[in-house]
């Protein structure tokens, strides 16, 4: 939580992209092990953690996190590179990126691009599978559920 909250404020993100270590605790509880945190160390320092999903023959690469200090070493890199590896081991064949902020072709998009330039369209649906672990998500992040929210999830708004 710590490396996610120092790199979005690096880049001056909305306060949705923060996350509490409660949201940390919980995603991984409900995600059980199709959730693993990839970690990158320099001299006994966790200098970059990012989380991937792996579901089927998808790896999602979720939320990252780089320390202020090591910036300037592209921690990243090497991260994107060991949860490729660790999605691949747990029976994944592509690594989801994602887009720039706000699906935007901006730095972020860039840097994704170098790391690995196949591009596929994709499309973000709005919907609710399962409305139990939906409600206990927004519960933890403080998130009231609307039958319109602003932003959807609602649990990643706050």
């Amino acid at each position: 939580a710590r490396l996610n909250d120092l790199t979005m404020r690096r880049n001056r993100a909305p306060s949705r992209h923060h996350f509490s270590k409660a949201y940390f605790e919980r995603m991984f509880e409900l995600l059980g092990g199709s959730a693993q945190l990839v970690v990158a160390t320099h001299e006994a320092e966790v200098v970059c953690a990012l989380v991937v999903v792996v579901d089927g023959p998808f790896g999602h690469a979720h939320i990252t996190g780089v320390s202020d200090r090591h910036y300037q070493l592209s921690p990243l890199t090497t991260t994107v590179a060991a949860a490729a590896d660790l999605a691949q081991d747990c029976g994944a064949r592509w690594l989801l990126l994602g887009s720039g902020r706000g699906a935007r072709e901006d730095s972020l998009f860039d840097f994704k691009r170098r790391i690995g330039d196949v591009l596929r369209p994709y499309h973000v649906g709005r919907w609710v599978v399962d409305s139990r672990a939906y409600q206990d998500l927004c519960d933890v992040a403080g998130a009231q559920v609307l039958a319109d929210p602003p932003y959807f999830p609602a649990y990643r708004e706050s």
